[in-house]
C-alpha cells in the first residue's frame, strides 16, 4: 500500500520533468532566422512541412539581419493615439491600386508614404487649392498656384520613398 502513492509521484514527477528538460535542453532559434516571412510563406504553400521548415530555420534559410529592418523609414505616427499617419496620400493610392492592400498596408508599416516638413507643407497647399476649388475661392486659388508652380514634388520619389527603395534592395538580398 505504501508503494502506491510513492510511484504515482515518482511517475507523475518523470512525466513532468522529461519535457522541462527538453525544452531546457533544446537549442533556441533565433528572431533573425524567421525574419523572412514571404520565402516562410512560399514554402509552405509548397507543401513543405512544419518540421521542415524549423530545420530550415535552424539552418538559417529565413536569416535577415535587424539592420535590413531598421534601414527602412519610421512610420509617423499620430500623438493621441499612436496610429500610423499616411502623409504621402497620392502614392499610397495609387500603391493601393496597382498593388493591393496587403503590400500596400505592408509598406505603411515600413514608412514608405512619410513626408519631410518641406514635402508637407506642399501637399497641405495641394490639399488647400483642392478645397479652393471646391468653394470658388479664386483669390486663393491663385496664391496656390503662384506657390506650387515654384515648389513642384513627385510625389513617387520622396525622401521616405526614396529610403524605402534603398532599404527594398538589401531586403530583397536575402529572398
Amino acid at each position: 500500500m505504501w508503494f502506491e502513492p510513492i510511484s504515482t509521484w515518482f511517475v507523475a514527477l518523470v512525466s513532468a520533468g522529461i519535457p522541462f528538460l527538453n525544452e531546457k535542453t533544446s537549442k533556441s532559434i533565433p528572431i533573425e532566422n524567421w525574419a523572412n516571412k514571404e520565402l516562410i510563406h512560399k514554402d509552405r504553400m509548397s507543401g513543405i512541412s512544419e518540421k521542415e521548415i524549423i530545420k530550415r530555420a535552424e539552418s538559417g534559410r529565413y536569416y535577415i539581419p535587424n539592420e535590413v529592418f531598421q534601414a527602412y523609414p519610421i512610420p509617423h505616427r499620430d500623438p493621441k493615439d499612436n496610429k500610423i499617419i499616411i502623409e504621402n496620400d497620392t502614392l499610397y493610392n495609387e500603391d493601393l491600386i496597382n498593388y493591393g492592400a496587403f503590400k500596400t498596408y505592408k509598406w505603411v508599416d515600413q514608412g514608405k508614404y512619410n513626408l519631410t516638413k518641406e514635402e508637407m507643407e506642399i501637399e497641405n497647399l495641394r490639399l488647400k487649392r483642392k478645397y479652393a476649388l471646391l468653394y470658388n475661392k479664386k483669390d486663393e486659388l491663385d496664391k496656390i498656384d503662384k506657390i506650387l508652380s515654384v515648389k513642384k514634388i513627385d510625389w513617387h520619389n520622396t525622401e521616405a520613398a526614396q529610403q524605402w527603395k534603398k532599404a527594398c534592395v538589401e531586403e530583397n538580398k536575402y529572398h
